[in-house]
């Protein structure tokens, strides 16, 4: 620092402002990081929300179709006692 009273106050005003405006820009950046990391969260919830929807209803017609596979199946079997074993037998052959 200099050697005058003058000196030293500006060197010490100089000092405080650059503190102050440091502090400043912190709590500034730390607020908008808080913001804007609460609006993505938001965000990401919607869209995983939408998707589960989607999921779920992908899933449902899945089941739904399989259960109609099975019911078929179990129709086939009780309509005929040898027509599900037949079937089966035609896809894996018996060991010799």
């Amino acid at each position: 620092m200099g050697k005058t009273i003058r000196s030293k106050l500006t060197s010490a005003v100089v000092l405080i402002f650059v503190l102050t405006l440091l502090i400043s820009n912190s709590v500034i950046v730390a607020i908008a990081g808080s913001n804007f990391t609460s609006y993505q969260t938001g965000n990401l919830q919607s869209e995983a929300d939408k998707y589960a929807g989607t999921i779920d209803k992908w899933i449902e017609g899945e089941r739904t179709m399989t259960e109609g596979v099975v019911s078929n199946v179990l129709a086939l079997f009780c309509q005929e006692k040898t027509a599900l074993p037949r079937y089966l037998r035609s896809w894996h052959p018996s060991p010799p």
